[in-house]
Order: C-alpha cells, then structure tokens, then sequence
C-alpha cells in the first residue's frame, strides 16, 4: 500500500500552491512543532540558503510574533521596522526582502499548525488584502494538514496497540473515517479508505462514505464552495444565477447554522464536517 501523504508533504504542496496563486518572489515557512518555535523547512524562490532550516523563536522576528499572538502580521521596509525584534537579519539580507506577511495556519480555535510567509523584494504593503486572496488556499491547507497530522498520530496509536488485540479499536477507527471524510487531498483519502477496509473488514470504506446529516441546504454548501474558491458574493450570484442580496442572505443562515463569525469560517467549518464534495 503506498504511503500515506505527510504533514510535511502537505505543507510542501501547499507553499507551492501559494507561490503559484501569488505570483510573489519568495514563500516559505514551517510546520509549528512546538508552542516555543518552529523551524523554515520550505521555501519557494530563495536566492541563496540563508534561512533554509532557520529556527524561528515565539515572540522573536516577524513569524515568532505570529507564533506568540496567532494572529498575521506584516512589515514593509523590513530591515527598518520598529515593530518586529531583529534577530534574524543577518539570515533574511541575503534575500533581500522588503515587505515580508507571516500567517498562521490552522482550524479555528486551536494552535497554528504550520507558519507562512509571503515575500516582496520591493517595498510595496503586504497588508489584508493579499491575506485575503490567498485565505481559501489557506484554508485547504489547514485542513489538510490537520487531516494529516491526524491521520500520523492515530497510525502511531495504531501501531502502538497493535501488541495488544483485546483493546477496543472502535474510537481509533471512527476518527480516521472522519479525517478520510475531511481531507481534501485525493491520493489520502484513497488511502486511508484502503487502510480501514482492511483494518474493518471492508467496511472501512462504506463507513467514509457516510457523513453526519448537514444542517445546510444544497444551495447554501454550494455558496459555502464557491466561498471556498475565492469568489465574491457577486461572482457566486453570477454562478448561480441568483441576486448579490440572495447570495447575502444564503451566506448569513449558513454562517448562523454553523455559529461561524464570518464567511470564510463557515466554509472552513462546512468542510471540516464533511458537507462540501
């Protein structure tokens, strides 16, 4: 049976895709391994090694900032800022990079799983709204690295009590089926419904095919899908072939359904639930 995707391999695509959708010369980051640091292990446009494998302290630089208050942060004229410490300069001068974004990723309410940084040589903002542009591709990325962290350590779980039969596997094996339901990268799930089909007798894969009930009606998850994607409300109208205050009010029964407090949230929620194919 072939591997089951990585959290790292999931990181690695997702700054590829991020580069790809920003067209900016340089995006990097790390997955969060511990509350004190993470460490740079992917970077997209790089002149020059200077920051590959640099450990990033909480509170320290631009993306230990991020680390420490989870929230994004950004700097234009890096090398001047007043609002960052200045640790890791002599790191960052070799890329040259003015205007430097770091984010958080990870599901609503809990610790970020991974850091990005989005990076201008020239000193142009890297405010919200490039933030903005990029939080669907965000969002599937943290799903699908919770989706793989998951899937690691109950494989481990797994392995762990593999020595000892007479323990009841039932709770193991509903998570996976719902993080093989979650994720939204193909070659994990088909691999996992491989997994529970052998570990399950061959039920594994029908029981990932059954999700919980939505409470949402078609045409709201088909909003919530393309909020998803990126679109406005009034692209999603144009889509549909509805109204923008049609769109609006489909947006807001979603949003209070899911108790989510904003759009993007309550598509990050709907397909952390599995209501959005």
């Amino acid at each position: 049976m072939a591997e089951v995707v990585t959290p790292e391999a999931a990181f690695a695509r997702g700054i590829t895709e991020l580069r790809r959708l920003t067209g900016l010369p340089v995006v990097m980051g790390g997955l969060v391994t511990s509350e004190q640091h993470f460490t740079i292990t992917e970077l997209r446009g790089a002149r020059t090694s200077s920051l590959a494998n640099l450990r990033v302290r909480h509170g320290e630089g631009l993306g230990g900032k991020t680390l420490a208050s989870r929230r994004p942060a950004a700097v234009r004229a890096y090398p001047h800022s007043r609002s960052i410490t200045h640790r890791y300069d002599r790191w960052v001068a070799p890329e040259g990079l003015q205007s430097v974004a770091s984010i958080p990723v990870g599901l609503p309410g809990r610790a970020p799983s991974a850091i990005v940084y989005l990076c201008e040589r020239r000193d142009e903002p890297l405010g919200p709204a490039v933030i903005d542009a990029v939080r669907p591709a965000l969002t599937r990325l943290a799903v699908d690295l919770s989706a793989a962290l998951t899937v690691q350590e109950q494989l481990s779980a797994m392995a762990a009590r593999a020595s000892a039969p007479e323990l009841e596997h039932g709770d193991l094996l509903r998570e996976l089926r719902d993080v093989a339901r979650l994720t939204t990268d193909p070659s994990t799930r088909r691999q996992l419904e491989t997994v529970l089909a052998r570990l399950h007798g061959g039920a594994g894969a029908e029981a990932v095919a059954t999700p919980r009930r939505s409470p949402l009606t078609p045409r709201e998850q088909e909003v919530l899908r393309l909020i998803e994607q990126g679109a406005t409300n009034l692209e999603i109208a144009e889509r549909l072939g509805l109204v923008e205050n049609t769109v609006k009010s489909y947006v807001k029964t979603a949003m209070a359904k899911l108790g989510a407090d904003n759009r993007y949230k309550a598509a990050l929620l709907a397909r952390t639930e599995g209501w959005l194919h």
